[in-house]
């Protein structure tokens, strides 16, 4: 098991008595799925459909909800949210005396039994990634906790290049460092893959877009994981007989994170035709 902290995410608190109301007709995802201990993983879009954000999503307490967002995007996020806010009894604010670590196993012969325990307290939220399951835990809570927490498990210490590895492994992006600005709509990201979307839910922003793209057309690009022979530097292009095939927007440990168009990428991969990055072979992932 690892533990890592992670220094790349803050936390961006939405409370008062009209938040969930407010979320819900936000976000990709639908707020009355959360209980208190569980979370979930959405986005904030464009009208367009297009990404703008994403985040973890937790219910600190009744009509406190936590964003554990890329730290590089929370005065932003705080500035779109507060755009949105009208005259509802909401307050969004960054807090930044709270703390972010995931939770994980990191080998084969690991079999997560020293991985911290479920809980939520009024000090400290463990709650499980709701992306894959094999994402581990996160966990939330006070800079002072967090280092009386990191005692505790000291020999299980990462660092946060260990949780890189880890979600790339595992599929997941981190999308507002990954897409480096590409323009892309929610569906390509990946977002029914990774539990991102409820298409039940009813509006939110972007809906029509996103709906349209699952109910009346087949995707022509998206973000998939890839294995790879060798390290490539990222990001750059896929090509299949010098067929531009997408992009791979990041790699470790023979892992990766692929943008691809659709219809190439399954052709090269039907007619086992060879597509590289740089000169790296990169191969469907199991």
């Amino acid at each position: 098991m690892k533990i890592c902290r992670l220094l790349t995410h803050g936390i961006l608190e939405v409370s008062g008595s009209d938040a969930k109301e407010f979320l819900q007709d936000l976000l990709t995802v639908d707020m009355n799925r959360l209980d208190g201990k569980n979370a979930l993983w959405g986005g904030l879009l464009t009208p367009q459909g297009k990404y703008l954000y994403d985040f973890l999503i937790y219910e600190k307490d009744t009509d406190v909800y936590f964003l554990d967002c890329f730290s590089g995007r929370l005065e932003e996020l705080e500035a779109d949210l507060k755009m949105y806010r009208l005259r509802k009894n909401v307050k969004i604010q960054q807090r930044s005396d709270m703390n972010v670590a995931a939770a994980f196993i990191s080998s084969q012969g690991d079999n997560g039994e020293n991985l911290p325990e479920l809980t939520v307290t009024d000090t400290i939220m463990i709650i499980a990634d709701p992306r894959t399951p094999n994402m581990g835990v996160r966990i939330v809570t006070s800079k002072e906790n967090m280092l009386n927490f990191w005692n505790n498990y000291g020999d299980c210490a990462g660092a946060e290049q260990d949780f890189f590895f880890h979600r790339v492994k595992n599929g997941v992006p981190e999308l507002a460092v990954d897409l480096q600005s590409r323009d892309i709509f929610w569906p390509e990201t990946g977002a029914e893959r990774l539990n991102g979307v409820d298409y039940q839910k009813g509006c939110f922003i972007g809906q029509e877009v996103t709906s349209a793209l699952k109910r009346k057309t087949e995707l022509k690009k998206q973000i998939i994981p890839v294995r790879l022979v060798g390290n490539p530097l990222t990001p750059c292009g896929l090509a299949s007989d010098m067929i531009q095939v997408g992009d791979l927007l990041c790699a470790a440990g023979g892992y990766g994170l692929a943008f691809v168009r659709l219809d190439r990428w399954e052709n090269a991969i039907r007619t086992l035709r060879t597509v590289t990055a740089g000169d790296c072979p990169v191969l469907k992932a199991a």
